[in-house]
């Protein structure tokens, strides 16, 4: 196959052939990815990351011979830079703390159930390949509502406006996506999110960084005591 320039070069592993063919037929007319490889099981999908050198990997997590979450953590290992998917079924807060406990940074979490939405499985490989750590929308939402205590209390430093970004920022939006689903005018994007991370007590690092430590930090203080 011959990679095309410019494109985020993706494999993807799931057990299931269907879900292969579905990667593949999900992908092919998106201008900014590219499937270079499909793996069955967990082991082939490592000795595939190796040998293809992607930017991106989707895992489903139950596959045979080895998990998602440990072929995550071997390549990881072997391929530092590279941009990991995990794709489960389950929204148990304990598989995603297991999957960003070692290396956070480009780390994607989503849901067989979001696989539908083109546009949110896009944005999160692209997210990914850049270095952000994103989570599926509904399990942002359901750490809010399951601990809604621990969350308001998070969240208090933040007016309602900048909660919304808040919320975007941990699943991946772009600036300029941000901006088309809320009220900023484009100059107003970067001050508010440079706000948010100040309200919440974050570094003054680069973008990048501190895009990775909002969402732990969210985690952190939603999950707590599991």
């Amino acid at each position: 196959m011959m990679n095309e320039p410019n494109k985020i070069r993706v494999i993807a592993a799931d057990d299931s052939e269907f879900m292969r063919e579905a990667y593949k037929s999900l992908f092919q007319d998106q201008e900014e990815i590219e499937i270079v490889g499909t793996a069955s099981d967990g082991e082939e999908a490592v000795i595939l990351a190796e040998v293809l050198q992607p930017q991106v990997a989707i895992l489903d997590i139950q596959m045979p011979k080895m998990n998602g979450l440990e072929a995550a953590k071997q390549m990881a290992s072997i391929s530092p830079g590279i941009g990991l998917v995990v794709i489960s079924s389950f929204d148990n807060t304990q598989y995603i703390l297991e999957f960003l406990r070692d290396r956070p940074v480009g780390k994607g979490y989503l849901l067989k159930a979001s696989l539908g939405k083109v546009n949110d499985f896009v944005r999160t490989i692209k997210a990914v390949a850049k270095g952000w750590t994103v989570l599926d929308p509904q399990i942002a939402q359901k750490l809010l509502e399951y601990h809604a205590a621990r969350a308001s209390s998070f969240l208090a430093p933040l007016n309602d406006l900048q909660r919304e970004v808040f919320l975007r920022i941990v699943e991946g939006y772009e600036d300029e996506d941000i901006l088309e689903s809320g009220s900023l005018a484009p100059e107003g994007v970067d001050a508010q999110v440079n706000e948010i991370y100040e309200r919440i007590g974050l570094s003054r690092d680069g973008q990048h960084q501190r895009r990775v430590e909002a969402v732990l930090a969210f985690l952190s203080q939603t999950t707590q005591g599991r």
